[in-house]
């Protein structure tokens, strides 16, 4: 062997003794002509299967050809990097040249196999990407706090939304971005929070950076170390302004419904006009706050303060007598034309149409509603207050709410008094048509013997007795009518008196000034304990038959029936009239109409009966 064998022998086995340090990758000696030397390490057959140990290969005939092309690219330097790919793998090329000689050099290539670590890299990249665009580029709130409440994270979306920069946020408190109201019940919830429970979602009104309340919904979710303990609280919010005002307004429309509902229920629980006014004035509060309020009725072409409360308090004169005339008053003849509420929030800065009334000189605001009823204004709701914008707009909507319930109860309770006057009007023609046709003629016929007597004394001495006697029964037929006439006035008499007697002394009224036969007919339990509601109805049910009997049917005889058995009350009355047609009479009867009305008061239940030629019966039933 000689001398530059054997010491190439002793290189190529230092350099074999070298290699076996790379035995977890692959690496491969080279000399100038590209003649592999030697090579090992586990990745050998994978990168250079067809190579034998021992022989003489070339580096070109051994491995891929684009490795090869990468590898004559990169041998001239000393040492150079880069990585090689493969369908399944990424490799990371190191060749070192060595200097054999003056005239030789040989080259160390190896290849380490981190296609595990630069895809695990590689999915970090693409995750922090996605945790950017998830974090950083979100529209919801993001960020991170210690258990202290200290922040070390927030994303763009939480600078906007506090119009802040990070560094002005990051070291700065959490609970700084919350209300004072708030910040006890957030604080309660983190500190809720811990390795059984990491979650935990609660809301709360923004620190207000401008000048709307802002409301969040924060979602925490605790972040533990190794030890079990919480490092930092990670937390998603967004905002819920808009959810929270429309819960807002619902509630608070929800809130004036069952208000207006209640107060309704209280204007109309009374048909006293006097008393509605009273509650108008004494329930507005609850609607409005105002310092003085009155209500103005519409007369003819006037208007006329009705009620009024609060002046007294402040010394003020001259409300209570106000009569003005609408067209001559900007604001009332504003409502009166719009039928529209109306709002002056500062009579200072406040134009046309303003309260050019001289008792209202003291009014800092104003807001009133018209009273409107079937399309017709019937009055005004008036409310004043001393300090300058105290109404606004809302207020007026408010006010006109209550004006339209108001307008109800005021109208009913107008329409009672207008019925009462008219009941009083007719009840005193009745009376007067009875006391004529009854009571009258009856005192003129006994007034006609009383005269006649003196001269049928001197004449007929023998017939005197006999006219005495219808003299007597004469005036005893008025004091029977006007007896009957006196139940009628007085409901004393009808509550001490048993719906029994009542009827016979109907019956006896009517005999004695017609020559109907009536009949009457009771039978069952005791009547004595019926309520004197059911006692008057009765009374005018059965009264008003008779006179459709005598008056319109003609007739001849009437049966009245009253039987009690058990829980049931039946009054009958029939006669043998004309009788008439139902469908062409009964809702256009007044009289029918009256009875069934009553009927209904004590809710019984009505039944008339009847056709052309065959009398009438009417049938009430009341449960007891």
């Amino acid at each position: 062997m000689t001398a530059k064998n054997e010491s190439l022998t002793n290189n190529l086995n230092a350099f074999e003794t070298m290699l076996c340090a790379f035995k977890d990758d692959f690496a491969v000696m080279i000399d100038a002509h590209y003649v592999v030397l030697c090579a090992c390490g586990n990745l050998q057959s994978h990168i250079m299967p067809k190579y034998i140990h021992g022989t003489r290969q070339t580096f070109a005939e051994l491995i891929e050809k684009d490795l090869f092309e990468q590898f004559k690219a990169h041998v001239n330097g000393a040492s150079v990097e880069w990585r090689y790919y493969t369908t399944h793998h990424i490799y990371h090329c190191t060749v070192h040249t060595i200097q054999q000689d003056s005239e030789s050099l040989i080259y160390l290539l190896r290849l380490n196999d981190q296609t595990a670590q630069i895809r695990q890299y590689e999915i970090l990249r693409s995750d922090a990407e996605r945790y950017r665009a998830i974090v950083e580029d979100n529209i919801e709130l993001i960020c991170r706090f210690t258990s202290d409440g200290v922040l070390t994270f927030v994303n763009g979306a939480l600078c906007l939304y506090t119009n802040k920069q990070p560094e002005d946020l990051i070291g700065t408190s959490f609970y700084r971005l919350t209300t004072d109201t708030d910040m006890a019940r957030i604080r309660r919830a983190v500190k809720s929070l811990s390795i059984t429970q990491p979650n935990s979602v609660t809301e709360m009104r923004f620190r207000s950076f401008g000048s709307t309340q802002q409301w969040v919904r924060w979602s925490f979710h605790a972040i533990t170390d190794a030890g079990g303990n919480i490092a930092e609280i990670q937390s998603f919010g967004y905002d819920i302004t808009d959810r929270v005002r429309a819960q807002a307004i619902q509630k608070k429309q929800h809130n004036l419904t069952e208000a207006l509902r209640n107060i309704a229920s209280v204007l109309n629980s009374t048909l006293d006009l006097k008393q509605v006014l009273e509650n108008i004035i004494d329930i507005i509060d609850l609607v409005v706050r105002h310092d003085t309020v009155n209500v103005m009725l519409v007369e003819d072409a006037y208007a006329v303060v009705v009620r009024g409360k609060g002046y007294a308090d402040y010394n003020i004169k001259g409300i209570q007598a106000l009569r003005l005339r609408i067209r001559r008053i900007n604001h009332l003849r504003y409502m009166m034309e719009t039928q529209r509420e109306f709002v002056i929030p500062d009579l200072e800065h406040h134009d046309s149409p303003c309260l050019d009334v001289p008792e209202l000189c003291w009014v800092k605001s104003y807001a009133g509603a018209p009273i409107v009823s079937e399309g017709r204004v019937i009055g005004f709701l008036n409310l004043e207050s001393f300090v300058p914008n105290f109404f606004e707009t809302e207020h007026g909507r408010l006010v006109r709410a209550f004006a339209d319930h108001a307008a109800t109860a005021i109208r009913n309770a107008q329409l009672y008094e207008q019925a009462q006057r008219i009941a009083v009007v007719e009840e005193r023609q009745r009376l007067a048509r009875e006391l004529h046709d009854a009571v009258s003629q009856t005192l003129f016929s006994a007034n006609m013997i009383a005269d006649a007597l003196p001269l049928l004394a001197e004449r007929q001495p023998a017939a005197v007795p006999e006219q005495i006697k219808v003299l007597r029964q004469q005036t005893q037929l008025a004091m029977a009518e006007l007896r009957a006439m006196l139940y009628e006035l007085r409901p004393q008499s009808l509550m001490d008196t048993d719906i029994q007697t009542l009827l016979e002394q109907l019956i006896r009224a009517f005999a004695n000034r017609t020559p109907m036969n009536i009949n009457l007919t009771i039978s069952g339990d005791s009547l004595d304990d019926l309520v004197l509601d059911v006692k008057v109805a009765l009374y005018r049910i059965a009264q008003e038959a008779l006179n459709n009997a005598i008056q319109h049917a003609r007739a001849t005889q009437a049966d009245i029936s009253l039987v009690i058995e058990h829980t049931e009350l039946v009054l009958c009355v029939i006669d043998n009239g004309h009788g008439f047609n139902l469908d062409q009479y009964e809702s256009g009867h007044m009289g029918l109409r009256i009875m069934r009305e009553r009927a209904e008061g004590i809710s019984a239940d009505f039944q008339i009966t009847s056709s052309d030629g065959e009398g009438t019966m009417i049938l009430i039933k009341y449960s007891l």
